[in-house]
């Protein structure tokens, strides 16, 4: 399986999962180290239950590694907002 293969199955996946909880794919970060696919993934919005977020990763990782026979590990990460641009000293 190609990178984009995989970026294109995760995203298939992710975009199934409940309106409850939507999951984005960090753009680029899917990676392979050896055997397991790497990718990190943020929710968009604060998960009303932070256990249930990382239950639907788990499950999300399992169903692609079933259906397609890789090994996949899901990256939780948090995004801050834009940093506001310094003051100049005049």
């Amino acid at each position: 399986m190609t990178k984009q293969q995989m970026t294109q199955v995760i995203e298939e996946h992710l975009s199934e999962l409940p309106q409850v909880l939507e999951i984005e794919l960090v753009p680029g970060s899917v990676r392979k180290e050896g055997k397991w696919w790497t990718a990190s993934v943020r929710a968009r919005h604060e998960p009303p239950r932070q256990w249930r977020y990382y239950e639907i990763l788990a499950d999300t990782e399992t169903e692609i590694e079933d259906e397609h026979g890789v090994k996949l590990m899901l990256v939780p990460v948090t995004w801050s907002e834009p940093a506001e641009p310094a003051e100049r000293p005049v």
